[in-house]
């Protein structure tokens, strides 16, 4: 439900009230209420069933809102974009809607997603190990526009899960990119609302490659596991592109994953 969203153009955007520490979000089943973030949304989580919630076609960083039906009480939205702001919503209803369109508060952020990020020194020797091993997987691949992405290796040490994203530039444009992993359903094509994204504990290495080069970087997961029916999304994102891909775990594959000795 919550992906592809576009910029559309947008009235005057008006302030929100406040309630115990939290932003309040006022809806009915009558009229839109217009969620306006500063990038593109990537998770959204609804509290109940009381509310809906969609992304507005071809702008990814506005997310539309109603009730369901009318509801008392109140429940809650979180919502997560690309430069990793999440931030959650206390929702009641209202009969008479008077705002329209919010802009998001600041809320919480992980500098995880920098296409430059390493560990600090004296960090996590085995994410730098890892990141230097030479690629043992060939299954989990994926190309467009003679960009290559492959997951080079899947392995488990001290209860951590590494996994490292292999990318080749066969194009003439160098490539540079952001990564976002996204627990979902098997069965869906496209994300929704139910997704759960994953933020990695660790980082090393950088996705940034000029052209006729390859790249790795390692991400590190806290007792990462994968149940039936689900796969884990290594969504790719072009930076100021439109390159994209998606790479797709399953449960085997973490299952089956080496562990890693250290030297």
């Amino acid at each position: 439900m919550i992906r592809n969203l576009t910029i559309a153009t947008v009235m005057t955007l008006l302030s929100y009230t406040s309630s115990m520490g939290q932003d309040t979000l006022y809806v009915n089943e009558n009229t839109t209420l217009h969620l306006q973030c500063a990038s593109d949304i990537i998770y959204c989580d609804l509290g109940s069933n009381a509310i809906v919630a969609a992304a507005a076609p071809s702008v990814p960083s506005l997310l539309r809102i109603k009730a369901s039906a009318p509801f008392q009480g109140e429940t809650t939205l979180t919502v997560m974009t690309k430069d990793e702001n999440l931030t959650t919503y206390i929702v009641r209803y209202t009969p008479h809607l008077k705002k329209y369109i919010i802009r998001q508060k600041e809320g919480q952020k992980h500098d995880v997603t920098s296409s430059d990020a390493t560990i600090p020194s004296g960090g996590n020797s085995v994410i730098v190990a890892i990141n230097g091993s030479k690629a043992s997987l060939n299954h989990i691949y994926d190309k467009t526009l003679r960009i290559e992405f492959n997951i080079d290796n899947i392995y488990t040490c001290h209860n951590k899960v590494y996994i490292t994203v292999g990318i080749k530039n066969k194009s003439s444009i160098s490539y540079s990119c952001d990564v976002t992993f996204v627990m979902a359903d098997i069965t869906q094509s496209r994300s929704t609302a139910q997704d759960i994204v994953l933020v990695p504990d660790e980082r090393y290495g950088h996705l940034s490659v000029d052209p006729g080069n390859r790249t790795t970087a390692t991400y590190a997961f806290e007792k990462l596991t994968i149940s039936e029916g689900k796969q884990l999304q290594v969504n790719i994102y072009e930076t100021d592109g439109y390159r994209n891909i998606s790479l797709k775990i399953d449960s085997k594959d973490i299952a089956n994953a080496k562990k890693y000795t250290i030297q």
